[in-house]
């Protein structure tokens, strides 16, 4: 406790050592906040006071003329400050209890750019009239609010007609999407036609989303080889 008021000084009646001794208190007063389990008694509008009556929760208060205020709380052993009246929810506390740069960055739904699912491989599209066949599937956990997804691939026509149409598509099953379109392309026997797509795909973070990768022939009496792959990026 450290609480002083050295009222009047008098210099008719105050020598030098007494005028020294009151300095000296009034400096630890004003420099502990005039700390105590008790409001100071002298305190004018204005004033600041330290409570220290919660040892694990110093409140530091203003008065008003008649009341003492809380502006905040603080731990002296851990350093926690709790702000009174402040509402922050629970994006903010989280955001104020993180303890690293990727804990931050999941509270503010933000991924960072971090690989989260990948998968590449191949396969044969024999059916026509735009019907989709599914050639690979991706399964990823988002991390933020936005997710890239990045879509690559080939296809290769290998039948007896000379001139066939073929496409490749991605679907979002969990979501309820509709495919997109990656490319719709002419294609010569034997020609490859390479594509690359990038995707935002509005997530919810710590949610799960299962992507497929689809390939459609036009031609009925075609085949085709197809070459893809699908990476998801929190963004």
């Amino acid at each position: 406790m450290a609480q002083y008021f050295h009222g009047v000084i008098d210099p008719e009646n105050t020598d030098g050592t007494e005028l020294a001794d009151m300095l000296s208190l009034t400096a630890a007063a004003i420099l502990s906040t005039h700390s105590g389990t008790s409001a100071p008694t002298y305190a004018v509008a204005g004033a600041l006071w330290l409570d220290t009556t919660t040892s694990t929760a110093w409140a530091m208060k203003l008065f008003d003329g008649s009341d003492w205020n809380t502006i905040y709380t603080i731990n002296p052993a851990t350093g926690t400050v709790s702000i009174a009246g402040l509402t922050v929810g629970a994006v903010g506390n989280s955001l104020m209890a993180a303890a690293t740069r990727a804990d931050a960055l999941a509270a503010l739904g933000i991924g960072g750019g971090e690989l989260l699912a990948g998968v590449s491989g191949s396969g044969s599209v024999t059916t026509g009239n735009w019907i989709d066949e599914v050639i690979q599937t991706m399964t990823f956990t988002a991390k933020g609010y936005v997710t890239l997804l990045t879509v690559h691939g080939a296809m290769r026509h290998t039948g007896s007609a000379v001139l066939s149409q073929l496409r490749t598509r991605f679907y979002i099953p969990t979501t309820g999407q509709q495919p997109q379109n990656a490319t719709a392309g002419q294609l010569d026997q034997h020609i490859y036609a390479p594509y690359a797509m990038i995707f935002p795909l509005g997530t919810t973070p710590g949610a799960t989303y299962t992507v497929q990768q689809l390939f459609s022939n036009l031609n009925q009496n075609s085949f085709a080889t197809c070459y893809g792959a699908m990476y998801a990026h929190a963004f």
